[in-house]
């Protein structure tokens, strides 16, 4: 009896082996499979895990005390006037509102938002400030109006820029179908463009930004930039600037502008083309000339042929001669401007001179016609 007992024991250890290795084997399969989750997972999760705190801290900001319509009119107030940094904290602290809320509070009035105010008037710093509260860079007003609208209105140059790296949208429209990134007038564009190198060069407030603007200017097409407004505005700079504004880089870059500026008149002539004003100066005088030889003309026959006189030899042939100086006087008046501008550089192509005075000597042969037929109607 002893014997069987202890062999008995034995088995009942042998059973309990292989179950033991299977549950072994199990756990391994399983550690394997979660150590083989997939990545985009473990991000996922640990996004989740950083995205829960901040959501918390919002939750926390917005069941805060609520700003009212006094606080809102004061914090704006202070923004508008550029208060400095500390006061406007200051403001939010005493009154006990998170700097999210106070940021994001509409004005009951207008719809406007801090971030509104700031960028209207062109308070960078203010602007950075409540970016860093969470300002909403996309909210608009009662009329449409985004922050991103006003900075390009008023040619906030570098405020634009800031708005359109923090998530600013440049299709969102205003009331009046006007994107942001053309401004609340939907006129922003072409040498008025947020981004223009003249309104870089307005807004630059460090000597990097400075030659920034420089870069541009030197990048842009120089028949586009307005040397008047480009002299201006390196004057203001230099009283803005005095520190960091280098006079002579400017004069330097202003001078090759307008020598850039010469050399595209210069192959306008040699294409055969002339500047717009110029082109409609020489046409207005050719109409005028026109005007003038007709009129003469006209005095001219009524003079000699609206009292009835004998037909003499003589008198014909003097009408003759009259009537061809008369004539010719048209296409020489014509001829004259168009020559003397030619000898100069600035002539328009002889295809378009020739056909503009065919048309004068038609126009004229119609009109002496008309004045001939109706002396010669009341003669009879």
């Amino acid at each position: 009896m002893p014997v069987s007992r202890r062999k008995k024991s034995k088995k009942g250890k042998d059973d309990k082996e292989p179950a033991a290795k299977d549950k072994m084997a199990e756990e391994a399969t399983e550690e394997l499979k979660l150590s083989k989750e997939s990545p985009k997972s473990a991000k996922s999760k640990g996004k989740e895990s950083k995205e829960a705190p901040a959501n918390a801290a919002d939750d926390a900001e917005d069941a805060a005390a609520k700003p009212d319509d006094q606080f809102i009119g004061k914090f704006h107030s202070a923004l508008r006037w550029g208060k400095q940094d500390s006061e406007v904290k200051a403001m939010v602290t005493d009154a006990g509102v998170s700097c999210r809320s106070a940021t994001r509070a509409a004005d009951p009035k207008t719809g406007n938002q801090a971030l509104h105010i700031a960028v209207q008037n062109g308070h960078r710093e203010l602007t950075k400030l409540l970016i860093s509260w969470k300002a909403d860079v996309t909210a608009q007003n009662f009329k449409g109006q985004t922050a991103l609208h006003m900075s390009v209105e008023y040619d906030f140059h570098f405020i634009s820029k800031l708005l359109l790296e923090k998530g600013a949208k440049r299709e969102v429209e205003n009331a009046d179908g006007c994107k942001a990134i053309l401004g609340i007038s939907g006129s922003k564009e072409g040498v008025e463009a947020w981004d223009a190198p003249i309104n870089i060069l307005k807004n630059a407030a460090s000597k990097e930004e400075v030659e920034l603007a420089y870069k541009a200017l030197e990048a842009a097409d120089p028949t586009s930039l307005d040397k008047a407004s480009l002299a201006r505005i390196g004057m203001l700079k230099a009283k803005e600037l005095p520190d960091i504004w280098d006079k002579g880089q400017f004069v330097e870059l202003l001078n090759k502008e307008q020598l850039a500026q010469a050399h595209c008149r210069l192959q306008y002539h040699h294409l055969g083309f002339e500047e717009p004003a110029m082109a409609r100066a020489k046409l207005a005088s050719i109409v005028v000339a026109l005007a003038v030889c007709s009129a003469l003309h006209s005095l001219v026959s009524l003079a000699f042929v609206s009292a009835p006189a004998p037909q003499t030899p003589q008198t014909q042939l003097r009408g003759t001669v009259i009537d061809a100086v008369s004539s010719a006087a048209v296409p020489a008046i014509l001829m004259t401007p168009a020559a003397a501008s030619a000898a100069d550089g600035e002539g328009v192509p002889s295809v378009v001179l020739g056909v503009g005075v065919l048309c004068a000597l038609a126009a004229f042969s119609v009109v002496s016609s008309v004045i001939s037929a109706t002396v010669t109607s009341e003669l009879d």
